[in-house]
């Protein structure tokens, strides 16, 4: 009976004194891009220790799915966290995650593709100390939409159409689900006999490309190769991101092909 009083006590103790240290430590979530997020980029963090000591500590960290529950969690090595903000950066910080675990039925494409699959996710982020009580001493939530871009969709010239003397201007929209920094990539190629313009783009020698375009529109240049009369071309836009520090990087997209034809003279 003795025992039973003493381990309720000491429950309660070491409940009293999980709650007042985790209101010394703060949990600060950095909200990652909906686009390109990766797991690590979940528990991208600032920890606030507004205690007058320092903990050695580590963090577990979670994300669940509305359909499926919890896809993965990761616990992070053991650190120092002395009075002030620690900022984590589980890619390139001082801070590492191990013991992954991947649910099995998404475990595939994150290892494919290095992000999550697009879905509604809300993930945690729990500090532990060492030789501390089982609870944790700070902890935070937060909840993402993960989307992936589309890509680039062209507005003119027109599928087959036919130019003229005067300039010819192209003109696209910019990726959907998409906030970031985007460059784009024009290439023109002449379609051969029998070719289509995704054939065309895949196959052929460039007749003219552009890279680092950041309007959603180019002027075909003067000083440019000139288009010859009565001839057909494909073109196609490509768009690439400009990854940040922890963002995943976005494969470029590009746009689906089009084609035009040169007035004869």
């Amino acid at each position: 009976m003795r025992t039973t009083k003493t381990a309720v006590v000491l429950f309660v103790l070491f409940s009293v004194f999980g709650y007042s240290q985790a209101q010394d430590i703060v949990v600060n979530l950095h909200r990652p891009p909906n686009d390109a997020v990766s797991a690590e980029n979940l528990w991208w963090v600032d920890l606030i220790n507004r205690d007058t000591i320092s903990y050695d500590v580590y963090i577990y960290a979670y994300a669940e799915e509305a359909s499926q529950g919890r896809v993965f969690y990761a616990y992070s090595d053991t650190f120092h966290l002395a009075p002030g903000i620690k900022r984590v950066r589980p890619q390139g910080g001082d801070v590492h995650f191990r013991n992954w675990w991947v649910k099995r039925e998404i475990r595939e494409a994150v290892i494919r593709t290095g992000a999550i699959p697009e879905a509604n996710y809300e993930y945690y982020v729990d500090i532990y100390g060492i030789n501390l009580p089982p609870i944790p001493i700070g902890g935070a939530t937060g909840s993402i939409v993960v989307q992936r871009p589309t890509p680039p969709r062209l507005v003119s010239p027109q599928d087959e159409d036919s130019i003229g003397r005067g300039a010819l201007i192209f003109n696209w929209l910019p990726p959907g689900n998409y906030c970031g920094s985007v460059s784009y990539k024009l290439k023109i190629v002449e379609v051969m006999q029998g070719q289509i313009a995704e054939e065309a783009l895949r196959s052929n020698r460039a007749w003219f490309e552009k890279s680092n375009i950041w309007t959603l529109s180019f002027r075909y240049p003067v000083s440019a190769r000139r288009l010859e009369p009565g001839k057909r071309y494909a073109w196609q836009i490509t768009a690439n991101f400009t990854a940040g520090p922890f963002e995943v990087p976005i494969r470029p997209l590009p746009s689906e092909p089009r084609s035009f034809i040169k007035k004869p003279r």
